[in-house]
């Protein structure tokens, strides 16, 4: 992975975080909503492993929002 593709993972990662900070969300509840474990919705929030498309789609569901504004940072 090349430098600019892991600073925008970080972005990603960082934004989903701040979205479920923001919601008042546990790391719990989004790791349900989104069908993953909470050692993987973590390793995706902090940016350690790659985010499938599917997770981001469920995140942008869970938070209302559309997915472009976890890819961009605006909507």
């Amino acid at each position: 992975m090349n430098t600019n593709s892991s600073t925008q993972l970080m972005d990603i990662a960082t934004r989903i975080q701040g979205m479920r900070e923001i919601l008042g969300y546990s790391v719990q509840k989004m790791a349900e909503q989104t069908e993953v474990t909470e050692d993987i919705y973590r390793q995706y929030e902090t940016g350690t492993v790659d985010l499938p498309f599917s997770f981001l789609h469920k995140c942008a569901k869970v938070f209302g929002v559309e997915i472009t504004v976890l890819l961009e940072g605006h909507s």
